[in-house]
């Protein structure tokens, strides 16, 4: 049913912050928007209308509209890498800068704050966000004993005040190494000042909630703040937004990223590809080289298909969610009526290779096919339907690494869609990636359960029959996990 009220908000929160709010959000961004509007006397979409005009009101219902969830120590294997990169610079530069773009309730950037000390390197760290109310809770800096739990013992008693039985407060000597303001990621260009050629960005689980061509341009900037050698870390949903941004990815298991002189060179083709992508231009912002040997180029794509944001959520002002709910794994988007929304996977050039490579896949020419579908991915590298056929095929010829890298992409590029996250788990587990694997599994249950769908491509279409199966095999391996965690 057309809600006006709704996809008005929908449409002008993503005018304004460049993110979508998922479908799941509708009833609370609805009911905060109503009730802003009641306290001043005003109709709901009367009161949208006045917004543009009034930035301190357009900026309070920013405030009242959170999204998602976040926690400490979230993939802290990510932040470990990092930390493991910038502590030998930290002999020649001293204090490192990091930002954490998107802080949301501050959980983030302290567990940045407490692995550098821990390391015993020398950091400050700017934390920014759009929420205001989040920010006022991160300056702060009050937490559950809850929400501290999931931190290693040592920290919890070296870096934590303990108020009462309930409460916990980062310690000041911690506090005192983050810097809070608030930021736009989609219209403020630049940093507070001090805040120049950082030795890191870590925006994670924030891009998620872009359009995926605006998560793409959005790489570009977060990486023109770092300075040569810096390194920009992503969440491991977002990996393969490397790659779609031109810029050369880490191995797949990586989501670190570092910054270096000029254009790096993407004659290699998408995945290790047969034929070399074609880059109208080099980029005009500082690129970035792997730190794996492989390096792997696609072909700027300007108009993709809009896409949902996948399992991973960013955090609401009041933060400290269970982190092992896996609840908001299928979220859906409202998708704002002037968003693109061109399909590349439906271009005839593009429809053509499919067509061609399912064919070979019948008659069993394998390599043959396998062709066809790289092709078809570097001329259309944001189109789910292709990475998820080559993730599928590359499944198939036993080409693990390869295969979990195809499937991240179709994951991200629809995550409204359970069969790239299942077999993605599937892979996964298959290379001992148990925690991973387990996310997802859980990405897929929740899709299905949802009433979601396979995916657009041929194959996942004809799978449709066994999403009742999957579901099990979901429910077993998140089950079995859970068991061996206890």
């Amino acid at each position: 049913m057309h809600d006006p009220l709704w996809h008005t908000l929908a449409a002008l929160f993503h005018g304004w912050t460049g993110m979508l709010v998922p479908d799941t959000m509708r009833a609370t961004a609805v009911y905060e928007l109503t009730r802003m509007a009641a306290q001043r006397g005003r109709e709901p979409l009367a009161l949208l209308a006045a917004l543009d005009g009034d930035a301190e009101a357009r900026q309070e219902l920013l405030d009242r509209i959170g999204l998602g969830t976040t926690w400490f120590a979230r993939e802290q294997s990510g932040i470990a890498a990092l930390v493991a990169k910038l502590a030998p610079m930290a002999q020649r530069r001293r204090p490192l800068r990091v930002w954490s773009a998107g802080c949301s309730s501050g959980e983030e950037p302290y567990t940045l704050a407490m692995s550098f000390a821990d390391a015993g390197v020398d950091a400050r760290i700017l934390a920014t966000d759009l929420n205001r109310r989040a920010l006022r809770h991160a300056r702060d800096a009050r937490y559950s004993r809850r929400a501290i739990a999931r931190l290693p013992d040592a920290w919890q008693t070296r870096y934590f005040d303990y108020l009462d039985d309930e409460t916990a407060r980062v310690i000041e000597a911690l506090r005192e190494r983050v810097s809070f303001a608030r930021h736009n990621l989609r219209s403020d260009e630049t940093l507070p000042p001090g805040w120049r050629e950082l030795d890191a960005v870590v925006c994670r689980n924030v891009l998620i909630y872009f359009q995926r061509y605006e998560a793409v341009e959005m790489v570009h900037k977060l990486v023109a703040h770092c300075r040569v050698g810096g390194y920009l870390l992503l969440s491991a949903v977002e990996q393969p937004l490397f790659w779609m941004s031109e810029l050369a990815p880490q191995r797949e298991t990586d989501q670190l990223m570092q910054v270096s002189p000029g254009p790096v060179s993407v004659g290699a083709s998408l995945h290790g590809a047969l034929s070399p992508a074609r880059i109208q231009e080099p980029p005009k912002l500082p690129q970035a080289r792997v730190l794996s040997p492989r390096a792997r180029g696609v072909r700027r794509q300007r108009a993709p298909a809009a896409a949902s944001p996948p399992a991973s959520t960013r955090a609401s002002a009041s933060g400290n969610a269970d982190p092992g709910s896996g609840r908001d794994a299928a979220t859906q988007p409202a998708t704002p009526s002037d968003a693109p929304r061109e399909d590349a996977a439906q271009s005839p050039e593009v429809a053509d290779l499919l067509q061609r490579a399912c064919e070979l896949e019948k008659l069993g020419q394998l390599d043959e096919a396998l062709q066809r579908l790289t092709a078809a991915a570097n001329r259309a590298p944001l189109a789910a339907a292709v990475h998820l056929e080559r993730g599928l095929l590359l499944k198939r010829l036993t080409r693990l690494d390869e295969a979990v890298h195809a499937l991240r992409a179709a994951r991200f590029l629809d995550a409204d869609s359970w069969l790239a996250p299942y077999q993605l788990a599937m892979c996964l587990e298959a290379r001992g990636e148990l925690k991973e694997a387990e996310e997802g599994y859980r990405h897929a249950l929740a899709v299905i359960d949802a009433g979601g769908g396979p995916g657009p491509s041929r194959s996942a279409q004809a799978l449709a029959h066994l999403a009742t199966t999957a579901a099990e095999v979901c429910r077993q391996r998140v089950g079995k996990r859970a068991h061996g965690n206890e």
